[in-house]
């Protein structure tokens, strides 16, 4: 079955997905690409469907695979790499001040005179501050390379259960793509394909109401009702040309959007 690109069907409520990428340069043939992924709880069902439900992700991946004839390649150093946790020291310093007044008496020939000597002391105390600072952002992103590609994994921080938002910014560069037959006189050069793809266990299915009945929890599912839920997912993976293996295997690997990037003129 052949897929269609740019169009996650029944699951658009929960990504987004888009890609462009730069022309291919007259000089290394490398072209900067830009993809464009969110995440949503989204609603899958809807009326006429005897199972509905919201699908959101705990976790996923973002793969670019480059084409079978090794046309395309990735320079490693133009992989967009994870900020790294940076730190800072900062020195604060107080000035503190002590006066302190002592008596001391003496004799001499003329008699005894007395002498109050005042002594003033100050000293400056200095506090180090090690202080840790991190980029602020709505997931984990770790990159890994891949038998097609790249991958980025992405992970929710900040004590969100499921992924919501963005991983980076559409306006950077993920990473570049280089066509290694760009001086070609005929022809035109493949195209990378970006797939989001996560396991079985990183599906997180909530509110799932069959016709005329209630609202339920996953856990609190029959399982032949969840199977029911399951084989509907992968009608849907079906009708949008993913192929899908047991839905019930927790390991299980689904794409569950693709694109191929557009060129940005």
């Amino acid at each position: 079955m052949i897929r269609k690109p740019n169009n996650p069907r029944a699951f658009a409520e929960t990504i987004s997905l888009d890609a462009w990428r730069a022309k291919f340069d007259s000089e290394k043939g490398d072209a900067d690409l830009h993809v464009d992924v969110s995440f949503h709880k989204g609603r899958v069902g809807g009326p006429g469907i005897p199972v509905r439900f919201r699908l959101s992700l705990r976790r996923a991946e973002v793969h670019v695979r480059l084409d079978q004839a090794g046309i395309l390649r990735i320079p490693p150093s133009s992989v967009r790499r994870a900020p790294l946790p940076s730190a800072e020291i900062s020195r604060e310093s107080e000035l503190h001040q002590d006066f302190g007044v002592g008596a001391g008496i003496f004799a001499s020939g003329d008699g005894v005179a007395g002498k109050i000597t005042a002594n003033a002391a100050s000293s400056v105390q200095s506090t180090e501050v090690f202080k840790e600072t991190t980029v602020a952002a709505s997931m984990k992103v770790s990159h890994k390379k891949t038998e097609e590609g790249y991958a980025f994994a992405l992970e929710p921080i900040g004590g969100r259960r499921i992924l919501i938002g963005q991983p980076w910014h559409a306006s950077e560069t993920l990473l570049s793509v280089r066509d290694t037959k760009h001086l070609r006189q005929r022809g035109e050069p493949p195209e990378p394909i970006i797939e989001i793809q996560c396991r079985r266990e990183d599906l997180s299915i909530e509110d799932v109401q069959f016709a005329n009945e209630k609202k339920y929890n996953w856990r609190n599912l029959t399982r032949n009702k969840q199977i029911a839920v399951e084989q509907y997912l992968k009608e849907e993976l079906g009708r949008a040309g993913f192929f899908c293996g047991d839905v019930s295997d927790p390991f299980s690997c689904f794409v569950l959007s693709d694109a191929i990037p557009m060129v940005d003129e």
